[in-house]
């Protein structure tokens, strides 16, 4: 009995030292984003994209395909840092965004990057999807990457409607903004 209490307190005190997954996710996309900057852009996507990942550049298509036809290079800089993650209650996937800096040279520019991530069954994460695109320069965001709040339990519609209400300020006017950022044929989904 003793030994069946003492490794269920084993279990119980190693389980509260793990931080948040959102943590962790949030981890290793700095340790991606780092290992960039050491390898490059190819060896290190390489790394850290699951087998089938999918990356836009407009279109989807399989990362690895494309990236195994290019050269390994250090010349070309890029570098981003998460600023919200977001884990599905599965713990299995989770979704990262923040502003990204692409340095070549002279040349510089900059945007914002959305990876969805998938736990592997060794319990380390990869990149499933991918994208980026083109942006002013990030300013004014947080020194760390963020969670948004948990969304209230699946409630009644009016439940969800009033915790939308309160993450979004009801005095910007969203239509505004959307046709401001977007080209024509882009297709916004709730």
């Amino acid at each position: 009995v003793c030994l069946l209490f003492a490794a269920s307190f084993l279990a119980v005190s190693t389980k509260a030292d793990e931080p948040p997954v959102a943590q962790l996710v949030a981890q290793t996309e700095r340790t991606f984003s780092a290992r960039c900057a050491e390898i490059g852009i190819r060896d290190s996507f390489l790394e850290y994209f699951t087998d089938d990942a999918i990356r836009f550049g407009p279109e989807p298509r399989l990362a690895r395909p494309d990236l195994q036809q290019e050269t390994s290079s250090n010349k070309v800089r890029l570098t981003w840092l998460p600023k919200i993650v977001r884990v599905a209650s599965t713990g299995q996937l989770a979704v990262s965004t923040g502003p990204y800096v692409l340095q070549s040279g002279t040349n510089k520019s900059s945007g914002y990057y959305l990876s969805i991530w998938k736990r592997q069954d060794d319990g380390a994460w990869k990149v499933a999807a991918d994208i980026g695109v083109y942006g002013p320069s990030a300013t004014g965001l947080a020194d760390d990457f963020q969670s948004y709040p948990d969304p209230p339990d699946q409630g009644a519609a009016a439940d969800l409607l009033a915790y939308e209400r309160e993450q979004f300020s009801p005095d910007v006017d969203l239509d505004h903004v959307y046709r401001s950022i977007a080209s024509p044929e882009t297709v916004f989904e709730r």
